[in-house]
């Protein structure tokens, strides 16, 4: 099953530091969360080992506000932390460069309330990424940091992974899924009026990714009647037998 997507977990975000981050500056910054017990030795470990690690370190870049300047991005992830009212956040949208905004719509979407508005901002977003866009701040903000910059392939796919994971995770915040289906339909058409082969391509994803939500559900509604038919059965079959 599909978790939600939280900026607050991203390991950036627990140590509050900046994708700039040396090795070093990783460590300090454990000691002084630790020391200020932001969280748990466990998940503030977890944090710091992701980062010190130039693979799992990608992930964290990824889905972090990779492409918003450093104090914006402070002050973003400070509302987050002081529970900040959807409404405000959501006004800040329009300002984030495509990857920070892709990633604060899931977050809005899987923490607070999930709408048709946020369906089509998140496809918007994820239409006006530019991946060369994305390997250029990460070959500058790793280099700040003393890492190798990560190849282009990996980027790529570790990209499109999270394209999934994100609209899997904001059609998983729906509860009812006549709701998801009204939204999903307006996101459609408010898609196809731009007649953006870009924006469409996006669509593509986050509808790949309701396809697979509704096939859980039917296999769960399966499960559910074969289960309540097993259980009409066996009375039957016990009093079959004792006449027999």
């Amino acid at each position: 099953m599909t978790g939600k997507f939280d900026l607050r977990q991203n390991p950036f975000a627990l140590l509050a530091i900046q994708p700039t981050a040396s090795n070093q500056g990783i460590v300090d910054a454990f000691e002084d969360a630790l020391a200020e017990r932001r969280a748990s030795e466990s998940d503030l470990n977890s944090a710091g080992q992701t980062l010190l690690k130039p693979k799992t370190r990608l992930e964290a870049e990824l889905t972090s506000l990779l492409d918003t300047p450093s104090g914006e991005a402070h002050a973003i992830f400070d509302r987050l932390r002081a529970g900040s009212d959807d409404l405000a956040l959501r006004q800040l949208l329009p300002r984030l460069a495509p990857l920070s905004q892709l990633n604060l719509v899931t977050h809005l979407a899987t923490n607070e309330a999930v709408t048709a508005e946020l369906l089509i901002s998140f496809v918007e977003s994820l239409s006006e990424i530019e991946i060369s866009a994305v390997l250029a701040t990460l070959e500058r903000t790793r280099k700040s940091a003393g890492f190798i910059s990560p190849d282009p392939a990996s980027t790529r796919e570790a990209l499109h992974s999270m394209y999934a994971q994100h609209a899997s995770s904001v059609l998983a915040a729906y509860q009812r899924r006549q709701t998801a289906a009204r939204d999903v339909t307006q996101c459609v058409k408010a898609t196809l009026i731009q007649s953006d082969a870009g924006r469409i391509d996006a669509l593509e994803i986050l509808l790949r990714a309701d396809c697979l939500v509704v096939q859980v559900d039917l296999s769960r509604i399966r499960d559910d009647i074969e289960k309540a038919a097993a259980d009409l059965k066996t009375p039957f079959s016990s009093t079959a037998e004792q006449k027999l």
